[in-house]
């Protein structure tokens, strides 16, 4: 432990075990002076009493901490086993019937003229097919030197919140086709410190897909290497509240993943619900950056970029990271608070 956890351990025993009980017993001696002033309590009597009462009040405190922040309609149900296939009964062989021999007349065998066998036509060799034209939706496969990005689950899988992205944060300058949007958003995700993306296809666009990054849970990214680890929040990166709520055993790690969609196609919310494995698979699938054919394609005036924000809690570090709908915070404060729009606002 580090000198700051240890810091943040002895502050936090000290304003809730040590403070509240004697400013109690301080109230006590008071009240009784003014009450009796002719008689005096004992001072180590009246500061006991006042710690054995502050300890079932401090556990109640921190049971409502814990049960206010345990995940709810969460119930894992045992798994069911799988009854093994009963074994079929092999058939039994049929005894092989007895071959009664009787004796036959030779028939008598007849020479025939040979007959003339006739040659074999020639069959004609079909003609080749003609390969099919291309259509616009598929683009080159190879055209520029990158493989087609793969598709990306469409329509988009729930998302914890969403917004579009306003229109002249894109179209500044000379962003004409897809190559120039891609261009604008990598930008934005670079000053923003994101180091990792990749892209997916979908219905006449893409998707870029950020990495994913560990928050606190107002949204703001955790400090330093911790933003980009998965594992659960450190003592070092809490606050005074955080860790108060960390020893009740109900500190859950938030993480957040960035997905915008690039499309004149519209969508239904009828996607799935998508686990934090799932969204850490879109990052790995997808290419590092845009095929040169699908970034020639036209960004024409019904082309809209919407930011979907995929927000993630998990409890311990052994459970599985599951979706927060409705994220608490909105998609345009979340890409705020990730210094993305501070970028992407810039003409």
């Amino acid at each position: 432990m580090d000198a700051r956890a240890l810091v943040a351990v002895l502050l936090t025993f000290v304003v809730l075990v040590v403070v509240p009980p004697i400013l109690a017993s301080r109230a006590v001696l008071w009240l009784w002076k003014w009450w009796k002033p002719t008689k005096k309590p004992s001072k180590l009597v009246v500061y006991g009493l006042a710690f054995v009462a502050w300890t079932p009040v401090l556990l109640a405190m921190i049971l409502s901490w814990h049960w206010k922040e345990a995940p709810l309609g969460q119930t894992v149900e045992p798994p069911t086993a799988t009854p093994e296939p009963s074994a079929t009964p092999e058939p039994s062989p049929t005894p092989k019937p007895t071959a009664t021999f009787q004796p036959s007349p030779r028939p008598t065998v007849q020479t025939a003229p040979p007959k003339a066998t006739p040659e074999p036509t020639a069959t004609p060799e079909p003609s080749p097919t003609p390969a099919p034209s291309p259509t616009p939706d598929a683009v080159g496969a190879s055209e520029g030197g990158a493989s087609r990005p793969p598709r990306f689950p469409w329509p988009p899988p729930q998302a914890s919140a969403e917004a579009p992205i306003p229109d002249r944060w894109l179209r500044a300058g000379a962003t004409d086709n897809l190559r120039g949007v891609a261009l604008r958003l990598e930008s934005a995700l670079r000053g923003a410190q994101y180091s990792e993306w990749s892209y997916s296809s979908v219905p006449s666009g893409f998707a870029l897909v950020c990495q994913f990054e560990q928050i606190k849970a107002d949204g703001t990214p955790s400090i330093g290497p911790a933003r980009w680890s998965t594992d659960m929040p450190r003592v070092a990166n809490m606050n005074m509240l955080e860790f108060i709520r960390a020893l009740a055993g109900a500190s859950p790690g938030h993480y957040r993943v960035f997905v915008f969609i690039v499309t004149n196609q519209p969508w239904s919310r009828t996607g799935e619900r998508p686990s934090g494995r799932a969204a850490e698979q879109w990052l790995a699938e997808g290419l590092v950056w845009l095929p040169e054919a699908l970034g020639k394609q036209p960004y024409g005036a019904t082309h809209k970029t919407t930011v979907l924000v995929y927000e993630f809690r998990k409890v311990s570090q052994q459970a599985n990271a599951t979706l927060l709908k409705p994220s608490p915070t909105p998609a345009l404060d979340h890409l705020e608070k990730a210094g993305i729009s501070a970028w992407l606002s810039r003409q």
